[in-house]
């Protein structure tokens, strides 16, 4: 019987954490659903070995019910920030953006000379483009980006996944019209 109530201490001392004075007597034994594994849980990144446990926890534990309402809210809270926060990022350009729909050409210049392959122009600036393309590209990249009457040196500045693409933007380093001038 020692044995059964060792093991029983011993499998519910992951979750034994120091109560406020206050909050000692609510609980049976101090045992309760550590911090760090309620935020893991609201996250949704708990390892799921503990998962099982920790839901039959949250059925018993009112007050644990009660934190986890808390660090949820929190976590609601801080993703409401973190959207405010990238819209107003978004906003804060300098230059205005003018959607486009043009086929282009790529070579990867820096750090090694790359194939020529197709891409497609979905936004321009003054300084920079947003180009889709078939494959990754890592930001720091120098390329050659080709239409029909003008060439282009850009340095990549981010690559995020779009679909089955992906998206790059990149700055602009110099621009070469060529063909006839107009006069």
């Amino acid at each position: 019987m020692a044995q059964v109530a060792n093991l029983s201490r011993m499998l519910l001392s992951k979750w034994r954490c120091e109560l406020p004075a206050s909050d000692q007597s609510k609980s049976e034994g101090n045992l309760h659903i550590l911090e760090e594994d309620l935020e893991l849980y609201a996250f949704g990144r708990l390892h799921p070995s503990k998962t099982p446990d920790l839901k039959s926890h949250l059925e018993a534990c009112d007050y644990c019910r009660e934190r986890l309402r808390e660090v949820s809210s929190f976590t609601e809270q801080i993703g409401e920030l973190a959207r405010r926060q990238q819209a107003l990022t978004e906003e804060r350009r300098r230059e205005v953006r003018m959607p486009a729909n043009d086929q282009a050409f790529v070579r990867i210049l820096r750090p090694e000379v790359g194939p020529r392959g197709e891409a497609r122009i979905l936004e321009t600036s003054k300084s920079g483009l947003l180009l889709e393309m078939a494959v990754p590209v890592e930001p720091g990249v120098e390329l050659q980006v080709q239409l029909t009457d003008t060439m282009a040196f850009a340095e990549v500045r981010h690559c995020r996944p779009a679909d089955e693409k992906f998206h790059v933007g990149v700055r602009l380093i110099d621009v070469i019209p060529f063909g006839n001038p107009q006069t």
